[in-house]
């Protein structure tokens, strides 16, 4: 299943891939929404589907983040990531 979340006339600049559920992914999905960026949702399913894309990763799981050629892995790397690139930085005390 692929979902894209997108302006009308306006491509996907970032594409996420995790399993069509919450888990992992949620939080890039939620930073995506906040920042008001459109980005192509694609979900994997569990079973065959998953066992033919999970060589293609960079560590053999999900989520995985790509953009301008480059693919991003871990969860909160993507996090990170995204909350700086969209001036929206979510500081919490654990990570300082």
């Amino acid at each position: 299943m692929q979902q894209k979340v997108e302006d009308k006339g306006s491509p996907c600049r970032y594409k996420l891939t995790y399993f069509n559920l919450r888990g992992r992914g949620e939080l890039p999905r939620l930073i995506f929404a906040a920042a008001g960026v459109p980005f192509e949702d694609k979900r994997i399913q569990f079973g065959k589907e998953w066992e033919d894309f999970k060589p293609k990763t960079p560590r053999g799981y999900l989520p995985i983040l790509e953009f301008d050629g480059k693919t991003l892995d871990q969860s909160q790397t993507i996090s990170r990531f995204l909350s700086k690139e969209f001036g929206k930085l979510l500081i919490c005390k654990h990570f300082l």
